[in-house]
């Protein structure tokens, strides 16, 4: 379990990311959806081999805790460390619970290509629209 938000733990997902990299996905992603992020060209799937362990470890961890790593994963301003937030978010429903409307704003702030935008909705604002925790104003 992550006791913070630790730069530790971001600088792990950092690492499995860079070493999951592919540079001629980084290139064809750069012109698939630009974006100010950096991309570090890693694909879905081993984005998701990256996020499972550390799903598993935070798995009893408080929602706040868990919420506080995936912002300072958003902080980082790359694009795979967006996809692992967003997915870590969206896995737990009881993070879900915890999100309004400002905060559902907030986590998708930065985002600046269909990709985050895309994995934003599916994983986070989605979600907390389907429970209530976003109403139709919020979104329309």
């Amino acid at each position: 379990m992550v006791a913070s938000p630790g730069r530790e733990t971001v600088a792990r997902v950092l690492e499995g990311l860079h070493a999951a990299a592919n540079p001629e996905r980084r290139e064809k992603t750069r012109g698939y959806f630009p974006t100010s992020m950096e991309i570090i060209g890693v694909a879905a799937p081993d984005q998701r081999r990256i996020l499972r362990p550390l799903a598993r470890a935070l798995r009893g961890a408080p929602a706040d805790e868990v919420l506080a790593l995936a912002r300072a994963l958003l902080d980082v301003h790359v694009h795979e460390a967006r996809q692992i937030a967003f997915e870590l978010v969206g896995g737990r429903k009881d993070i879900v619970a915890t999100l309004d409307g400002a905060a559902v704003e907030a986590l998708g702030a930065g985002n600046d290509n269909w990709a985050s935008v895309d994995a934003f909705c599916v994983s986070v604002s989605g979600q907390a629209w389907r429970d209530g925790a976003v109403v139709d104003a919020d979104v329309w």
